[in-house]
């Protein structure tokens, strides 16, 4: 099973949104699933912020460099993604970003979308004609996905009244939080958090 590993490398994205997921996501895989091995497809020319200590986890370097910027990455995701999907053997790919999933895909595959934000409220992003084609082409091509997985139901809706998708090919696995978060005992350290920043009864994220 391949999995696109690049978001944790991508810098904007390393500790947050798909970064943060793609990682939690391949760390509870290997712990609990010992019958398949994981391929982690990543940027040859990126380092690797943490390494997994997995017997079933091999990281797969691509064979070009990629540059994340959108100018290039039409050639980037267009050819070269394809071309290592065809030489890594995988029996099944798992995009975790869904605007990563190229038009032509050799291998049977999976793909994570979190929303359609952008889709929705055009209004709010920066649009050229490489950004509507990017659109076109990953709307089209999350169509061909054997499953669907999004985060939410009210995503779920978005995806089959935006992009015709059938029910019956979309799942939704809720997003779980970290187990480094949890309820803080220690009044001490809350006092001196609040005070060292400021606070005085909520926190508005």
């Amino acid at each position: 099973i391949g999995i696109d590993y690049r978001p944790t490398q991508v810098l904007k994205q390393r500790y947050r949104g798909v970064g943060r997921y793609v990682r939690s996501l391949v760390k509870a895989l290997a712990s609990v699933d010992t019958a398949n091995q994981y391929l982690l497809y990543i940027n040859r020319t990126q380092s690797i912020d943490e390494p997994l200590a997995y017997k079933n986890i091999t990281f797969w370097p691509s064979t070009f460099p990629w540059d994340f910027a959108l100018r290039n990455r039409l050639m980037e995701w267009q050819v070269c993604l394809p071309y290592d999907l065809r030489r890594g053997h995988v029996d099944l790919f798992h995009f975790p970003f869904s605007q990563d999933v190229p038009l032509q895909h050799p291998v049977r595959f999976v793909v994570t979308i979190h929303d359609l934000i952008s889709l929705i409220f055009p209004e709010h992003y920066r649009h050229n004609r490489l950004r509507r084609f990017y659109d076109c082409a990953w709307t089209k091509a999350v169509k061909k996905a054997e499953m669907i997985i999004t985060v939410s139901q009210n995503s779920k809706k978005d995806i089959i009244e935006r992009l015709r998708i059938p029910e019956e090919r979309i799942r939704v696995i809720y997003e779980a939080a970290d187990s480094a978060f949890g309820p803080v005992e220690d009044r001490e350290e809350i006092d001196r958090l609040k005070e060292g920043l400021g606070l005085t009864k909520y926190v508005l994220y």
